[in-house]
C-alpha cells in the first residue's frame, strides 16, 4: 500500500496536465500512487495518459466536474493519506516529503494544509528547503479559523487521511465551485489539523480556462455553502460558528464581487444580503459599506 494517493482531475488541459505531472514525477518522496481522472476530455489528454500507463493509473468518466472526478479517484485510492493536485497547478519537489515529515512530527493528524505560492514568487529547489519547515498543530481545522487568513489555501495544498474522506462521502454532488471548501468544513471537527506555514507546497497558475473564473458554478457553490451552514450540516455547533462563517463569507464576498465585474449586479446583491448579518458580526464593515457603492457604479455603467 503506498503512503500517499495523489488524485488529479483533468478536463481538456493536456499541455497544463503534462507540466503538473512533471512536477509530481519530480517529487523527492516517491512512495505514492498517481491517479488521474479524465473528466471526458476531447483534446489530447487520453493520448497523454495512455503514454504514461507505467507511471499512473488513469480513469475516464463523462464530464461531471472536478468534484465527481476526485470522488472517482478516491474510490480507487489505496494510500493511507490522499493529496490532491489540480491539472493546472504544480507541486514543488519537496511537497510530498514535506507532508510526510509533518505527519511524522505531528503524530499522524487527520488533516494537513499548506500554502500556495504565486506564479512569480521565487522559491529555490536546492537542499535545505525543508529546514525552513514551520508548522502549527490545532485540535481540528475549525479551531484554526480564528484569524483573517483561511486555514486552507486551496485543494493542491491539502493532505487528508483516506479513512476520513471516505467517512465523509467525499466531495458533494453537483457541478459547483466551492465543493472543496464544503468538504473541508465537513471535515472540520476531525481530530488533529496541521497548518504548514513554510515552505509553500504548490504553485498556482492562472489562465483563461480556470474553473475559478466560471461564474455560474461559483454562484451555485456560494449558495450551497450558505445553505449548508443555515441547515446545521457542518460540525462544531455554536462554539465554532464564527470560524465557519468567516470561511463561508470570505468565499461569498469574492463571488459577489465577481458578479459585479460580470454585470450580474442583482445576483451579487442577493449574495450580499444573504450574508449581511454574518458579515456584520464578523466586523467586515469595509465590504458592507463598499459593496453597495461598487454596485451603484456598475449599474451606472450599464445605463
Amino acid at each position: 500500500m503506498p503512503f500517499f494517493s495523489v488524485i488529479i482531475p483533468t478536463y481538456n488541459r493536456a499541455d497544463l496536465l503534462r507540466e503538473s505531472l512533471a512536477s509530481l514525477f519530480a517529487q523527492h518522496f516517491t512512495d505514492f500512487e498517481a491517479l488521474v481522472v479524465d473528466d471526458g476530455s476531447t483534446d489530447e489528454t487520453p493520448a497523454l495518459l495512455s503514454s504514461l500507463v507505467n507511471r499512473i493509473r488513469s480513469f475516464r468518466q463523462q464530464n461531471q466536474g472536478p468534484g465527481a472526478a476526485r470522488n472517482l479517484g478516491l474510490q480507487q485510492a489505496q494510500g493511507a493519506y490522499v493529496a490532491f493536485l489540480d491539472s493546472d497547478d504544480q507541486w514543488f519537489p519537496w511537497t510530498l516529503e514535506l507532508f510526510r515529515r509533518a505527519i511524522d512530527d505531528e503524530g499522524s493528524p487527520f488533516f494537513l494544509a499548506g500554502l500556495g505560492a504565486s506564479p512569480d514568487e521565487a522559491w529555490e529547489n536546492g537542499a535545505g528547503t525543508l529546514d525552513k519547515m514551520t508548522t502549527h498543530r490545532y485540535p481540528n481545522m475549525l479551531a484554526a479559523c480564528s484569524g483573517r487568513t483561511p486555514p486552507v489555501g486551496g485543494t493542491p495544498s491539502i493532505c487528508v487521511k483516506r479513512e476520513a474522506l471516505l467517512q465523509m462521502g467525499g466531495f458533494g454532488p453537483g457541478r459547483i465551485n466551492g465543493e472543496d471548501t464544503d468538504l473541508w468544513l465537513r471535515l472540520g471537527a476531525c481530530p488533529g489539523f496541521v497548518r504548514i506555514l513554510a515552505p509553500p507546497v504548490f504553485r498556482q497558475r492562472f489562465h483563461a480556462g480556470s474553473i475559478t473564473r466560471q461564474i455560474e458554478p461559483a454562484v451555485a457553490g456560494a449558495w450551497h455553502l450558505r445553505e449548508q451552514e443555515r441547515n446545521h450540516v457542518y460540525p462544531g455547533g455554536r462554539r465554532y460558528s464564527r470560524g465557519r462563517r468567516r470561511i463561508i463569507c470570505g468565499t461569498i464576498r469574492s463571488v459577489s464581487r465577481e458578479c459585479l465585474s460580470r454585470g450580474l449586479v442583482d445576483e451579487g446583491f442577493r449574495l450580499y444580503w444573504a450574508t449581511w448579518g454574518w458579515n456584520l458580526a464578523l466586523g467586515n464593515l469595509k465590504y458592507l459599506f463598499g459593496f453597495p457603492l461598487a454596485a451603484l457604479r456598475h449599474r451606472g455603467r450599464r445605463v
